[in-house]
């Protein structure tokens, strides 16, 4: 069906020119949105200008980009306004190309931005700057945005004063970049502020200038740090100065960096300290160093502080110089430690007293070497205990020199253990008096070597107080004998016992007397030991008694040896103990005889056993009568043997008991001699028995009077038998009684012949028995008599038979018949033939029966007659047989009846004949 008011040739495909313009004018809107994209391509320019604005509106996309290229110029102003938005986005560039500035301008802000961005970068660039103010304000970011760097160029610069600050915002950098100086420069502060930074950043150095010339204070601090260096160095001093405090306090670092000093200089006050303390880093140091003196003036305290080490040293001598007190006390402590000596010499008074503690510690050791003494003089105590220890040890001599006195003591005590000891030395004595006692203990023991002699001799008793145990060590002895007596009276005990050995003994003896106990008793055994002889005698009683024992058995025997006897009596006995033998033998003999009971008594054993003869002859009574039994048992048999008689006596028995057998043997006859009975009774039985001969032989009668029966049985037998008769007589009947069976065999016939009825009796059964014969034949008859039964009975057989004849008719009757069988029977014929009438009638059976055959045979006749019945009735048959016929004839009937009758059987035919 044909569109109303067009023929079905119009609507159809063949279309055609040759349709009328009428027809067209008669379509609506609807009747053109049905028309073919043939008919469309085909519309001749009366066709078009026959379509009504409003029929025009019903131009669908597809319709218009079908649209002939060559009748787009020809769309009147209307029906281009007609277009809806959404559906002109179907032209083809080639369409928008074609538009005039008529039909550029009669686009409505819809359908411009309802442009595709090809459609919009198809404008050209004639065509952009054609667009209406209008119609720039109103255009989108994204048709904006579509805008290329020549379009954008293109614009005029009523079009650029036409686009509003949300459009400029978001223009891109190539944009705005393409934007003119004169473009720029017309752009009011509101759209200038509203330039996004990133897209700023690619404004020319000339783009730039212009904006800070022309619109310095609408730049946002963004878009300032957005600057290239190269745009920020290219500003002039005149549009820097335009800036300000917070637009300069935006520029970045790199900013900052790139500008000259020609830039700086220019600066005012207020905009040079804009600069972030931080960007103030990023000045080189070249151009620092050629900022005015002026320029250095006006920098703030932080601006300062941020300064690098690499700036701190680029300063001039006259920029440092021109630094007020405030600004110099900013710089950062570890840049200031690469000033040069150039510009410490510079430095103010006001600079040096207004420096921190934590600056001064920061200063190079040649800074604070390069400080002259004027400057040196402005640190006050609080400053000069900030130095570090390498830098009090920079400090020359003329420095040192220089220090009052509240600087010395401002130094820490760490720093002063820093000076070398040349620096130590050539402190005046003045100024090394003012030192404290905490500074003066932290000097190390070559800073106290290095004093000089004057200078110790000056210190204060304080001052030498504080002196460490080390420091004390280190002392020379040149140093030593300029020590005051008050130094020396006030030292501590750990100080005494820290000097050396040298010192020690370069004391002088004035000097040496102003010690006191504590400090005496806190000397080392080493150093008593190097005391001189001189010194020991100079100590008196209350040094002398609180040496310790340690220190005492460290002295030398030439030590030992110098002690004055009036010294010697002030040890205590604990200090005696405490000697050593080599010591004790060291002492002179006048040094022994003057010890006390109590220091000799303290003596060791081993000490005792080292006394030398003369010294033990220089014993006194007091000493020896309180000698220990220990020490009288250690006492050497020279020792013994020295000892005076009269010494002797001061001997207790208990100390006489403590000799050794090898000590009582070494005493001299005549010291044996002199013993009392009480002294001799003392000795043990094994000193008894080391007696030797010449010993027992000057035994006094008291003393053998007084022996104890355990030392009588302990004589040697050598020395009983050198016994005088004498002596021998002295023995009691206890004594005779203790004899050992050997000692009794060792008495001499002279000996037993003096022995007393009661010294006989006493001898032991066991030791009769043991007699020799020479003994027992050699005892007078007298002597014999005195013997009792029981003793003669003891006699062996071979004793009896050594009897003698007279020994044994002096037999009494009850001696006589205590022999046994045995002895009877040993009997001699010589022996029997004296036997009296008493011993054979009182003679026991047994004993009768004993006697030999021979020893009957020899019988006299009065002998036989005094046999009794019974004696005759024990007479063996073999006796019987015996006797001869002068016997059997003197036998009285009662003995002859007697007889038995197995003894007459036996008898031979003589005897009966």
């Amino acid at each position: 069906m044909a569109v109303s008011g067009v023929s079905s040739q119009t609507t159809g495909t063949s279309g055609g020119t040759g349709t009328s313009a009428l027809n067209y004018a008669g379509l609506d809107a609807s009747g053109v949105t049905k028309l073919g994209p043939l008919p469309i391509s085909l519309l001749t320019q009366d066709q078009l200008g026959a379509i009504s604005p409003s029929a025009f509106s019903g131009m669908t996309s597809s319709q218009l980009g079908a649209f002939p290229t060559a009748q787009v110029a020809n769309i009147n102003a209307d029906q281009l306004a007609a277009i809806k938005p959404e559906n002109i986005a179907g032209f083809k560039a080639s369409h928008i190309q074609q538009l005039t500035s008529t039909q550029i301008q009669a686009l409505t802000p819809g359908q411009l931005n309802k442009l595709a961005p090809a459609l919009v970068q198809a404008l050209t660039t004639a065509q952009v700057s054609q667009l209406t103010e209008d119609q720039i304000g109103l255009l989108d970011s994204t048709r904006l945005m579509a805008l290329s760097a020549q379009q954008v160029a293109a614009l005029t610069t009523n079009q650029i004063q036409a686009l509003t600050t949300l459009q400029i915002a978001g223009l891109s950098q190539t944009q705005i970049a393409a934007l003119e100086t004169v473009d720029l420069g017309a752009m009011s502060d509101a759209q200038v502020a509203a330039l996004n930074a990133k897209s700023v950043s690619g404004l020319s150095t000339t783009q730039v200038s212009t904006l800070v010339a022309l619109h310095a204070m609408g730049l946002t601090a963004n878009q300032i740090r957005s600057f290239s260096t190269a745009s920020i160095t290219n500003l002039n001093s005149s549009d820097l100065n335009k800036l300000d405090q917070t637009q300069i306090a935006a520029m970045s670092t790199g900013q900052i960096a790139a500008l000259t000093s020609t830039q700086l200089n220019s600066l005012g006050e207020s905009l040079l300290q804009a600069v972030e303390a931080e960007d103030i880093q990023a000045i080189s140091t070249s151009t620092l160093a050629n900022l005015s003196t002026n320029q250095i003036g006006l920098l703030t305290k932080s601006q300062m502080k941020a300064l690098t080490s690499s700036q701190v040293r680029a300063l001039t001598t006259a920029q440092m110089g021109q630094l007020s007190a405030e600004q110099f006390s900013a710089i950062d402590a570890a840049d200031l430690n690469a000033l040069t000596t150039g510009q410490i010499v510079r430095l103010t008074n006001a600079q040096l007293m207004d420096m921190t503690t934590g600056q001064i510690a920061a200063l190079g050791v040649s800074a604070v070497n390069a400080l002259t003494t004027s400057q040196l003089k402005n640190f006050s105590a609080v400053q000069m205990a900030a130095l570090t220890g390498a830098q009090v040890r920079a400090l020359s001599s003329s420095q040192l020199n220089s220090l009052t006195e509240d600087q010395l003591q401002g130094i820490s005590s760490e720093d002063i253990a820093s000076l070398s000891s040349a620096q130590i030395a050539s402190i005046s004595t003045a100024q090394l008096m003012k030192l404290n006692a905490a500074q003066v203990k932290a000097l190390t023991s070559s800073q106290v070597r290095a004093l000089t002699n004057e200078q110790i001799a000056n210190l204060s008793v304080e001052q030498f107080l504080a002196l460490d145990a080390a420091d004390l060590t280190a002392l020379s002895t040149g140093q030593i004998v300029n020590l005051t007596g008050g130094h020396l009276s006030e030292m501590s005990t750990a100080q005494v016992a820290a000097l050396n050995t040298s010192a020690v003994s370069a004391l002088t003896t004035t000097q040496l007397q102003s010690l006191g106990a504590a400090q005496i008793t806190a000397l080392t055994s080493a150093q008593v030991r190097a005391l001189r002889s001189s010194q020991i005698n100079s100590l008196n009683a209350e040094q002398i008694e609180v040496i310790g024992k340690d220190d005492m058995v460290a002295m030398s025997t030439a030590q030992i040896a110098s002690i004055s006897t009036a010294q010697i009596n002030h040890f205590s006995a604990d200090q005696i103990k405490a000697l050593t033998s080599a010591q004790i033998r060291a002492l002179t003999n006048d040094q022994i005889g003057n010890l006390s009971g109590a220091q000799f008594a303290a003596l060791d054993t081993i000490d005792i056993a080292a006394l030398s003869s003369g010294q033990v002859a220089r014993l006194t009574e007091e000493q020896l009568s309180v000698i220990s039994t220990a020490q009288v048992a250690a006492m050497s048999t020279t020792a013994v043997k020295a000892l005076t008689t009269a010494q002797l006596q001061y001997l207790g028995a208990a100390q006489m008991k403590a000799l050794t057998a090898i000590q009582v043997r070494a005493l001299s006859p005549d010291q044996i001699a002199s013993l009392s009975g009480e002294q001799f009774t003392a000795f043990d039985t094994t000193d008894i028995m080391a007696l030797t001969t010449a010993q027992t032989a000057r035994l006094t009668d008291t003393q053998l009077s007084e022996m104890t029966t355990a030392q009588a049985a302990a004589l040697s037998t050598a020395a009983i038998s050198t016994l005088t008769t004498a002596q021998v007589k002295n023995l009691g009947a206890a004594q005779m009684t203790a004899l050992t069976s050997a000692q009794v065999r060792a008495l001499n016939s002279g000996q037993l012949n003096a022995l007393s009825e009661e010294q006989l009796q006493a001898i032991g059964k066991d030791d009769m028995a043991v007699m020799s014969t020479g003994q027992i034949a050699s005892m007078s008859t007298a002597q014999l008599s005195k013997l009792t039964a029981d003793q003669i009975k003891a006699l062996t057989s071979t004793q009896v038979r050594a009897l003698t004849t007279d020994q044994i008719a002096n037999l009494t009757v009850e001696q006589f018949t205590a022999l046994d069988a045995a002895d009877i029977t040993a009997m001699t014929t010589a022996q029997v033939s004296k036997l009296t009438d008493a011993q054979l009638s009182e003679m026991t059976t047994a004993q009768a029966a004993a006697l030999s055959t021979a020893a009957i045979s020899t019988l006299t006749t009065a002998q036989i007659k005094n046999l009794g019945a019974a004696q005759m009735t024990a007479l063996t048959s073999a006796q019987v047989r015996a006797l001869n016929s002068g016997q059997l004839n003197a036998l009285s009937e009662e003995q002859l009846q007697a007889i038995g009758k197995d003894d007459m059987a036996v008898m031979s035919t003589g005897q009966i004949a």
